[in-house]
């Protein structure tokens, strides 16, 4: 306590350093976020607020590669009902 006293400038000094590294530890947290690909918006007013929205996910390549073979046996059966004449093929 005494070396406070007697320091006043380190003190102040210190508290500054910390200050100013949490500012650069939320700065990278919010790069690390923005990189993610998440919107991030700040509005500053009488109550600082936070609005985070993620953006919209593109379909997995999984669900594509199923769409795309359902469309695919879906035109083949439509081709061979077609060559067929309807549902009475072996007929």
């Amino acid at each position: 306590m005494q070396y406070c006293m007697d320091h006043p400038d380190e003190i102040i000094e210190l508290a500054k350093m910390k200050a100013q590294q949490a500012k650069d530890d939320m700065r990278k947290e919010i790069e690390k976020i923005l990189s993610r690909g998440i919107s991030c918006s700040l509005s500053c007013s009488s109550e600082p607020q936070v609005f985070i929205r993620p953006r919209r996910r593109k379909i997995p390549f999984q669900n594509m590669k199923l769409i795309v073979l359902a469309i695919i046996i879906a035109l083949i059966l439509i081709i061979i009902l077609s060559v067929c004449g309807g549902f009475n093929c072996g007929k």
